[in-house]
């Protein structure tokens, strides 16, 4: 009996390790799936949100940060500790993640390309960080869906990340579509170390389990000043792809108009020899009229002479006029930057000068309601120095709040500045085309003018044949 006593114990043993890895492996799969549900849940919410609002999105939007975190989520889900079971390892997990991902990215280009512009930066010290910029990277250049299927498709995955990963899974290839959405955004993010180290890295669900209604106008429309805003960076926006439209066309009609003129000199040419074949049996004199059209093709060389001096210089202007543009655009791009930044710092302002406001209001409060009658005066003494301090404090922030809107006004005179010369350049590329088509006018009337000078000479050499004898 004590020989066999232990079967019992193996068999109890046995059915619990079976039961801890079915229990294990429920845990893993819902796991998963949370992760997954929560990520389309984020996403779904991200998108209808965007889509009734504006499609340009800045670092501090709520949404899209709880999206890249969901992102970096699916990320890290299963993934091989490497070194970890050892007593000193020489990599990071957040190290062998960012190796990780730039083997990957080595099948497609625009991935690597990124992938090596962050891994270069000095600013970003923390192999987390890279991570999270490389997210936002792909993000701003409307790649991340294609970034997600790269590593789903990659066959190094199987070294990095468990079987029960859910990149691994099939269901994350639903999801690498859905991220197709996110092309028809415009983001600015910052890629700044702090910020991307300081990032939570919990998600508040709350926000996203409301009940569904029909979205309105007016509940995700944002403030006179937003839109005002918004509408001034479309239209420089527009403008710059108008300029860039622009330039493509006027150096493309430069291009057809040689050509043409090339093909009109060789059928004039092909013209005069065929006039010439067909006045060999014809015999016309003239006299006096020759000297005409002499003088005349004088005039004439001196009217080319001219116009290609001019088109010489309209050629030149165009080139001017490009680098103009050019010049111009980074203009625009410095003034869209500023605008931004400042805009930032009046936000900053506003929410200063609001909490100043509300302690301003407790502190009211508090002295309506808190004083007491023995210690009134000392502690009205107090208040009112207190308050004298934080009015000079709000009088501060109101003198460079107005700092802040001068500095604003300048950047959109600059703005309009740079419009209106813009115009101008447009006016004079449009003169340059009619003074191009003037000169293929003139040179096919010096043409015809030769001709005719030529069958005069013939002419005349026929008719001083024809004297001495």
């Amino acid at each position: 009996m004590d020989s066999f006593s232990f079967i019992p114990q193996l068999v109890t043993s046995a059915f619990e390790d079976g039961q801890s890895k079915k229990l294990e492996r429920i845990h893993r799969d819902n796991e998963r799936n949370n992760i997954l549900s929560i990520t389309r849940l984020v996403l779904n919410t991200f998108i209808d949100q965007a889509i009734c609002g504006s499609r340009m999105f800045e670092s501090d939007t709520q949404e899209l940060a709880d999206l890249l975190l969901m992102l970096e989520k699916v990320l890290w889900h299963g993934f091989k500790a490497l070194g970890a079971k050892a007593v000193f390892s020489l990599r990071s997990p957040e190290a062998t993640l960012w190796l990780m991902l730039g083997s990957i990215s080595k099948s497609y280009s625009t991935m690597i390309d990124d992938y090596k512009c962050i891994d270069d930066l000095s600013s970003l010290s923390h192999p987390l960080s890279k991570v999270r910029a490389l997210l936002r990277v792909g993000l701003m250049h409307k790649k991340l869906a294609e970034y997600f299927q790269t590593i789903v498709t990659s066959p190094f995955l199987a070294n990095y990340y468990e079987p029960w990963a859910l990149l691994r899974h099939e269901k994350c290839i639903s999801l690498c579509g859905s991220l197709l959405a996110l092309k028809v955004f415009d983001c600015n993010l910052l890629l700044d170390n702090d910020i991307l180290q300081e990032q939570c890295i919990s998600l508040d669900i709350t926000p996203y389990l409301k009940m569904p209604s029909i979205p309105n106008g007016s509940h995700f429309s944002p403030d006179e000043t937003k839109d005002e805003h918004e509408r001034e960076m479309k239209v420089i926006l527009d403008q710059n792809n108008y300029l860039e439209e622009r330039n493509r066309l006027l150096s493309e009609n430069v291009e057809k108009l040689k050509k043409k003129f090339e093909n009109d000199s060789s059928s004039a040419s092909a013209h005069s020899n065929n006039t010439n074949t067909e006045s060999e049996d014809k015999s016309i004199i003239f006299t006096e009229r020759l000297g005409d059209l002499e003088r005349e093709r004088e005039i004439l060389q001196a009217r080319l002479a001219e116009k290609e001096d001019t088109v010489r210089l309209l050629q030149e202007q165009l080139i001017d006029t490009k680098k103009l543009s050019t010049d111009l655009y980074e203009k625009l791009r410095c003034a869209e930057d500023k605008i931004r930044k400042l805009e930032k710092d009046i936000q900053h302002l506003k929410e200063y000068h609001s909490k100043e406001v509300d302690e301003l209001n407790r502190l009211m409060k508090s002295l309506n309601t808190q004083v007491d009658i023995e210690k009134k005066n000392e502690i009205t003494t107090l208040l009112r120095a207190e308050l004298t301090n934080k009015t000079e404090q709000y009088s501060e922030t109101l003198a460079a709040l107005n700092a802040k809107q001068q500095e604003l006004s300048s950047a959109q005179e600059l703005v309009a500045k740079v419009e209106r010369k813009c115009a101008e350049l447009e006016g004079k590329a449009n003169r340059a085309g009619e003074l191009e088509k003037d000169l293929i006018d003139l040179k096919l009337h010096y043409q015809e003018k030769c001709s005719k000078i030529a069958d005069c000479e013939r002419a005349l050499e026929e008719l001083g044949g024809h004297l001495s004898e």
